[in-house]
């Protein structure tokens, strides 16, 4: 998953398992699915784009100007 980043210009790449693990904590953005060498179908992945706890901190102190 790692070498992915590199590919897709991301920081943090995570697999559908682990996202749906973490879906309602993080806001994640779909990528395109992946051939991955050693795997007979293309694994999903997701790129983690922000904390949604973050999120809302930036959409209350907006709310707030």
């Amino acid at each position: 998953v790692q070498a992915l980043n590199k590919e897709f210009g991301t920081t943090i790449l995570i697999t559908d398992t682990t996202y749906e693990a973490v879906r309602d904590e993080f806001t994640c953005r779909p990528m395109p699915d992946t051939p991955i060498r050693g795997k007979q179908r293309p694994i999903r992945f997701f790129e983690v784009v922000s904390s949604r706890d973050a999120a809302a901190a930036v959409v209350d102190a907006a709310g707030r100007a």
